[in-house]
């Protein structure tokens, strides 16, 4: 059978039962984990045509959910939709609840990405409900990592922290989709929110320790199983506290550590790209930022449709600005209100396709 080729060649494994489908699945997940989402779009895409030619619906779901979480871990919103609504859809026809499940904890974690928060709590919260009781503990994980996200986006850190804190606990357990690292990766980015967030002084300082030592935790823990997606995310997180401490030199040198290790796979790097171009823009370095911001436009118009496009747009106006050159911030700033209202009218399609998804169900 020949091999399924991306930024690797992953040779395409032999399918022919129920398990092998879900060890294939998995595998996806696991290669956008360590940092080839195409090799591991390209693979459950494969998993699905031969799903869907033993006529296997729920191997195919299966398939289908992966793909919504391999696009999700590319920050492909629209992609996750898509993919996670069809795999919703066929698990129900195939009468598998707790595959169902899954796939709308994917669909709630876009959701939060599409500004739907209280969609987004909905449905993590009877998602929870539905794997306590049947003792589903991947489920639970996914669903109580989703509303703790939600609930740090809300600002509600009383309510969002016990949730992260439990999910921590049980993908120490519990790991075949969720894995530790990743577990406190996102315990690291509650803490920098409520950071951010934060009025009070000493309160606002621990959190920004404690943000610190969960980030590099996870990073290492990440480092030991391959995990290149955390990885990326805790340095950037890492790189984040550094600004809130007011030490931009500091911020900046785990922004690039982040692009250095996202260079291996393209989709993470444009928006790190970003952060490292602010950067350089706040320390004075027009040159340095213009080079980044223009990067992050190349690599972003690659994979359009992309928030990531207008962002850079923006920020090589706000450079041209810092330099006096009016004629570029304007055409630059054109330019991102255009590539904004594209995106906005794509979003705003996925959107409604997904609520009218929740609406049905």
């Amino acid at each position: 059978m020949p091999g399924i080729r991306s930024e690797s060649t992953v040779a395409a494994p032999a399918l022919t039962d129920g398990p092998s489908f879900t060890a294939a699945a998995n595998q996806a997940i696991a290669l956008a984990r360590g940092g080839d989402a195409r090799a591991g779009l390209a693979l459950v895409r494969h998993v699905r045509q031969e799903a869907r030619g033993l006529a296997l619906r729920r191997s195919e779901a299966e398939a289908l959910n992966a793909a919504a979480m391999v696009h999700a871990l590319r920050r492909d919103v629209i992609g996750a939709v898509a993919a996670g609504i069809d795999a919703h859809e066929m698990a129900v026809e195939a009468g598998d609840r707790a595959l169902a499940h899954h796939a709308l904890v994917s669909l709630a974690h876009a959701a939060c990405e599409l500004g739907l928060h209280e969609e987004a709590r909905r449905v993590h919260t009877a998602c929870i409900r539905h794997a306590v009781e049947a003792g589903d503990r991947e489920l639970e994980v996914r669903a109580r990592t989703g509303l703790g996200i939600v609930l740090g986006d809300l600002g509600e850190f009383a309510e969002a922290g016990p949730e992260l804190c439990r999910a921590l606990m049980l993908a120490g357990r519990h790991h075949e989709i969720t894995c530790p690292s990743r577990a406190l990766s996102n315990l690291a980015n509650f803490h920098r929110k409520r950071a951010r967030a934060g009025r009070d002084p000493g309160a606002r300082e621990q959190d920004v320790q404690d943000g610190e030592s969960l980030a590099q935790r996870a990073i290492e823990l990440a480092r030991e199983r391959g995990n290149l997606s955390v990885q990326i995310d805790a340095l950037a997180i890492r790189g984040w506290l550094a600004e809130l401490q007011g030490d931009l030199p500091g911020a900046l040198a785990f922004f690039q550590d982040s692009c250095r290790q996202a260079t291996r796979t393209r989709s993470p790097l444009a928006w790190l790209l970003g952060e490292a171009g602010r950067i350089h823009l706040a320390l004075g370095d027009a040159d340095a930022a213009r080079r980044h911001w223009q990067e992050m436009l190349d690599i972003a118009t690659e994979l359009r449709p992309s928030p990531s496009i207008a962002i850079a747009c923006a920020g090589l106006a706000r450079t041209e600005q810092s330099i006096g050159n009016e004629v570029g911030e304007r055409r630059w700033s054109e330019r991102a209100a255009e590539e904004a209202q594209e995106l906005d009218r794509i979003r705003a399609q996925t959107r409604r396709s997904l609520e009218a998804f929740f609406t049905a169900g």
